[in-house]
């Protein structure tokens, strides 16, 4: 980043930029602002793969880039700009900070994003949390979204290995041959199977939640397609939570259990 000597957001330490001329394409003004700005030739731009993120609203109130005219309304416009953000991994032996530009920076450093000795505006400090996810390779997204379909695959095994131990005990329960003793114990069984399903349950869910929300951020920070974002349902049926549902189904159990053993006590 540089800080800024012209205004906008003069005295700030900003990422570098610049603005694409009419009739320049955008691949056009990329190479040439990597070039100005940070003097990386079109050779070694060539090694960089660049990710395009998006484009970001940076409005700036009252303050205008032709504030250092001597027009004095300049210090009364609003400016807008809509930026087209790029990432790109690249080594710092491309880039020379002794050799860059000092017409729109008065100095320039690496900065990471725990650095406090930088006044670093709040429009760039967004691309700090947004490069997690742009510069996000492909085999680790994959990985990631296996995991998502594993814990979520995990997430629904857990009831129907639950109703197959539930089942097996309420037949004990249930049963009109079997002595207190065995109802009692069947009874403590249930409850701690459903204790420890429903604690499961939870943890998967947890899980595969957790990675569902940074999978969508991946997707769309670096423009892939949203398959992880959450659709909106076409009716009130399929909108209720399966989650919700089969997790009171399990604790359910465990309460009628309980009320067995309550029974099976206050009888003997």
């Amino acid at each position: 980043m540089g800080e800024r000597i012209n205004k906008p957001v003069q005295g700030k330490w900003f990422v570098p930029g610049g603005r694409i001329y009419k009739e320049e394409t955008i691949d056009s003004a990329l190479h040439r602002i990597t070039h100005e700005e940070i003097g990386i030739k079109e050779t070694n731009l060539q090694n960089i793969n660049g990710v395009f993120s998006g484009p970001y609203d940076h409005i700036y109130l009252k303050d205008s880039f032709n504030g250092a005219s001597n027009d004095s309304r300049a210090d009364n416009t609003d400016t807008e700009y809509i930026v087209l953000g790029y990432y790109a991994n690249v080594s710092r032996d491309f880039i020379s900070l002794q050799n860059l530009p000092e017409k729109q920076h008065c100095q320039w450093a690496w900065i990471k994003e725990d650095d406090s000795e930088f006044d670093i505006h709040e429009n760039s400090r967004r691309y700090f949390d947004l490069s997690r996810y742009v510069l996000f390779s492909d085999v680790a997204y994959d990985i990631l979204n296996r995991r998502r379909d594993s814990f979520n695959q995990l997430l629904w095994a857990t009831p129907s290995v639950s109703l197959v131990a539930q089942s097996f005990l309420f037949s004990i329960i249930l049963g009109s041959d079997v002595g207190s003793f065995s109802r009692l114990l069947a009874a403590g069984l249930s409850m701690i199977i459903s204790l420890a399903s429903s604690q499961l349950l939870t943890k998967h869910r947890f899980n595969e939640k957790e990675l569902a929300i940074e999978l969508e951020s991946i997707e769309k920070s670096s423009n892939r397609r949203a398959i992880n974002s959450r659709r909106e349902p076409e009716n009130w049926f399929v909108e209720q939570s399966s989650f919700r549902i089969w997790f009171l189904m399990i604790v359910l159990f465990g309460l009628a259990a309980f009320c067995v053993a309550v029974r099976e006590i206050l009888s003997l």
